[in-house]
């Protein structure tokens, strides 16, 4: 593929997310013991830029990506057992994203396009999109053993957001490279 993404797994498989070379297809598939799984299609199109993925606690992947082809992120998930995506999020830079589940329920953290970072989440089946106060690049977004979400991103240093419910508390890290 044009492109790969490795991501390590509570489960302890390794997950891979490339394009393919024939048609820049997202396809993913699975290192579980001494096996790779066979590859499975998440999404079409020879615009797709690959980003980042995970997988729950329930063992299903989430992963988020940008296309050229709607300048937006995209969502796609196999929690019901195959590939189903939720394209046009909103607008984004590319390659610009990341993703993690908290209580089962999608968080994406991405670049917009005015380079100011943004928070989608979808807790009710419904995504709401949150656009941080703060330009950046490269945010990585985890959460903490109480469910606070945190966003690493760079803004000439490293910056940290912790999320307080509907606002993000944006701090810069000390000691850290322009």
């Amino acid at each position: 593929g044009t492109g790969s993404y490795f991501s390590f797994h509570f489960d302890g498989d390794v997950g891979h997310l490339s394009q393919d070379s024939g048609g820049g297809d997202l396809v993913h598939r699975t290192f579980s013991g001494n096996l790779w799984s066979p590859t499975s299609t998440v999404a079409s199109g020879p615009s797709v830029g690959l980003e980042n993925d995970m997988v729950d606690l329930n063992g299903k992947k989430h992963v988020s990506y940008f296309s050229s082809d709607n300048n937006r992120v995209n969502y796609a998930t196999n929690a019901s057992g195959n590939w189903i995506t939720e394209t046009g999020l909103a607008p984004a830079r590319l390659d610009q994203t990341s993703i993690i589940t908290v209580n089962g329920h999608p968080h994406i953290a991405y670049v917009n396009d005015n380079y100011n970072i943004g928070h989608l989440s979808k807790p009710n089946g419904v995504w709401q999109n949150q656009n941080l106060v703060h330009t950046g690049t490269n945010p990585i977004i985890r959460s903490d053993s109480q469910d606070r979400l945190h966003l690493l991103f760079y803004d000439a240093g490293l910056r940290h957001a912790v999320s307080t419910g509907s606002l993000w508390n944006v701090v810069s890290i000390p000691n850290t490279p322009h």
